[in-house]
């Protein structure tokens, strides 16, 4: 088990807070311009302090799980988490204020927060290669990552002054995919199988589906880096059929597991997976027709439809299962111990991830417009559902679900003690 996991979340849910209050406050697009620094500080902060943050976290959590080989330097990860969090806030006011030296200090502490967290990660994975077919897939998510990180780094010292280096289009578009396509979404893809397979009594997914997939992803990866040559065609129609082999391999899971009912999260995250076949469309259609406005609706539903989506359904399943170890495990066949299910109020989550939805679809469609007033009310939306989702992750961490037990004293809120 992970230890730090829980204070992974919470740092990552910090973030997705204040972008999405500076959001609800007017800022960002579609009220400025997409090059403005305030809007380039609410999508860093949304993509590397949410996304990547809770990527990191559920890595360290899931990628043992999936390798069956645990995490080696498990020491790093809090200090990790510190010079990543504190990376992601420095890019942030980088963007927002034109400030060299917090670009500098961003550069430094994202790269040797992600060099703490590959010095964990990577073993697992390369020892895993032979035996576990998931293991090609998180190698390559492992690989976006460092590439992502690389370039990233090198974006901001050329902000900072200290690179000659002025990144146009193309370069721009493979940064995005390299993170939100490549280490993002193959990342998440891991885990929603494995998710759906330990939490839905799913089969595992095909070694051939898996293989498909890492091949259709390496040649998409391969294509996006040829970009100038090539154009981004290749790209879109290999992303494209990654994106519907995942999401037949995953129908097919769901359609045979052995859970006859699902529970929120698991819906929630059926519904997150669902978002990302429209987000690859219009994404390909803004590509194909050259749109900004089509690009950053298709860039929100993949962003937090997508990602978000599927982040927030699963948090506080994760977080009651691994408290619920914590807590109950150790009276196992010694004492009554409640189902996990009790830790959680499905109903109170449900209103949370609804709320969510409905958020990322009006904000979709107001970015794809250009309404600046829907797109703040569709970020107040966002703030409450993902508010009900964090106080429900509060709730599970604190046993507030349960009634009164001498013997279950509450965890700790951001470690698991074991």
């Amino acid at each position: 088990m992970a230890r730090w996991t829980p204070a992974w979340f919470a740092a990552g849910l910090g973030m997705l807070f204040l972008a999405l209050i500076l959001m609800a406050m007017g800022h960002g697009v579609p009220r400025a311009a997409w090059e403005a620094g305030e809007s380039r500080a609410i999508l860093h902060l949304l993509a590397v302090g949410w996304i990547g943050t809770l990527m990191i976290g559920a890595s360290l959590q899931f990628v043992p799980v999936l390798t069956a080989v645990p995490v080696t330097l498990a020491w790093l990860s809090p200090v990790a988490l510190g010079f990543w969090s504190g990376g992601a806030l420095s890019l942030a006011l980088g963007f927002w204020h034109a400030w060299p030296g917090a670009f500098t200090l961003a550069a430094v502490l994202l790269a040797m927060a992600a060099a703490m967290a590959l010095a964990m990660l990577a073993p697992c994975v390369a020892r895993a290669l032979a035996r576990v077919p998931m293991a090609l897939l998180l190698a390559l998510s492992l690989a976006g990552m460092a590439a992502t990180v690389a370039l990233g780094v090198a974006f901001a010292l050329g902000r900072a002054g200290l690179v000659p280096l002025a990144p146009g289009p193309s370069l721009r578009l493979l940064h995005g995919f390299l993170g939100l396509g490549l280490w993002f979404t193959l990342g998440a893809m891991a885990v929603s199988f494995q998710f759906l397979a330990m939490f839905g009594l799913a089969p595992q997914p095909p070694r051939r589906s898996l293989g498909a997939l890492t091949a259709l992803a390496a040649a998409a990866t391969l294509a996006a880096l040829a970009l100038p040559a090539a154009g981004p065609r290749p790209m879109l129609v290999a992303s494209l059929a990654a994106v519907a082999l995942y999401l037949g391999t995953g129908a097919r899971m769901n359609r045979q597991r052995k859970l006859k009912k699902p529970d929120i999260s698991l819906r929630g995250g059926l519904w997150a997976a669902a978002t990302l076949g429209p987000a690859a469309m219009v994404l390909v259609a803004a590509a194909l027709a050259g749109s900004q406005a089509l690009t950053l609706a298709g860039g929100a539903l993949l962003l937090l439809g997508w990602l978000s989506g599927l982040t927030l359904a699963f948090i506080p399943k994760i977080i009651g299962f691994l408290t619920w170890i914590e807590v109950f495990g150790p009276r196992m066949g010694r004492a009554p111990v409640p189902p996990t299910a009790a830790l959680t109020d499905a109903r109170r989550i449900a209103s949370g991830l609804a709320l969510w939805a409905l958020g990322a679809a009006v904000l979709a469609a107001a970015l794809a417009f250009g309404l600046a007033r829907p797109a703040q009310g569709a970020a107040l939306l966002l703030l409450a559902g993902a508010g009900i989702i964090a106080h429900e992750t509060w709730a599970v961490r604190r046993l507030a679900h349960l009634p009164p037990d001498p013997l279950s004293a509450p965890p700790r809120i951001l470690q698991i003690t074991l």
